[in-house]
């Protein structure tokens, strides 16, 4: 049992990068209406946006980083404006647009493994020093992942309540043809909100890079872990889909102590089912 605290703390720490990509997906699920798989290719891009500029060319990483992140951010308002407004006003259905975006992020990963090959990149390592504590080993850049975390999802969810651009996410997730009527640009919420989940994505794509590597195919596995979560907590909502992505975490690391680790990825999928028919609207209410 010893090995349990460990375990909670693996798990703890996986949920804060699952949160991330939870928020992503939710406020993208919310105003697009469909699982934006596209989104998942933002992960690698990132990080390897930042491997080019940081390990390739040596610019530090305080210039690097950021760059990264405006990247795909810049990169995913492109698929916005290039691939799903054009489907949306030819009143495409939800599934065309995920085949679409599912096109875009299998695109992505064959363009990223011809540029920087298949092989696990590593980004530089910061704040990789560990420490024990109360018996737990971690690294200042785990503590530091999850400290980013929970500021991101609090600055988020004061965004989405207090600001006028929330408002308008809200009223656009409601109804965006009402939310167009009542004079709200809903394609420039489409792209604000296509740009912030982009580098929201990368943001957690970096921080995987800093922490085990880079692989270009490894962007729809973790999405699809926040889109779990995001499914577990209550889809709609970004103070549950964080709560369902750090339960998601503890889960699937805490059962570790009585299942293989070769079904740690399994573990995941069953809680979703689980949750799905017991209370397929999420543990949380929106």
């Amino acid at each position: 049992m010893d090995i349990l605290p460990q375990l909670l703390a693996n798990g703890v720490i996986a949920g804060a990068v699952y949160a991330l990509m939870a928020i992503a997906f939710s406020l993208s699920f919310s105003t697009g209406k469909f699982f934006n798989l596209a989104l998942g290719a933002m992960v690698p891009v990132g990080g390897y946006a930042v491997y080019a500029l940081s390990v390739q060319n040596n610019f530090p990483l305080f210039f690097s980083v950021p760059t990264g992140l405006f990247i795909a951010g810049i990169i995913s308002m492109f698929c916005e404006l290039w691939v799903f407004r054009p489907l949306r006003a030819k009143r495409a259905s939800s599934l065309a647009l995920i085949i679409a975006s599912l096109g875009i992020a299998t695109a992505a990963s064959a363009i990223l493994a011809m540029l920087f090959s298949s092989q696990l990149q590593l980004l530089p390592r910061v704040l990789d020093q560990s420490r024990l504590i109360e018996g737990i080993s971690v690294t200042n850049l785990q503590l530091f992942t999850i400290a980013l975390s929970l500021a991101m999802s609090v600055v988020t969810i004061g965004i989405i309540r207090l600001t006028a651009f929330g408002r308008a996410v809200r009223a656009v997730s409601d109804d965006s043809e009402v939310a167009s009527v009542v004079g709200i640009n809903v394609e420039r919420i489409h792209l604000t909100v296509a740009f912030f989940t982009g580098a929201l994505c990368a943001l957690a794509g970096i921080l995987i890079g800093m922490d085990v590597g880079l692989e270009p195919t490894m962007g729809l596995f973790y999405f699809l872990s926040g889109v779990i979560g995001s499914i577990v907590g209550g889809i709609g909502t970004i103070g549950a889909s964080v709560f369902g992505s750090y339960l998601e975490g503890l889960v699937e690391n805490g059962a570790l102590i009585v299942i293989p680790g070769e079904w740690k990825n399994a573990i995941a999928f069953a809680l979703l089912i689980v949750i799905l028919l017991i209370r397929p609207r999420g543990l949380l209410r929106k």
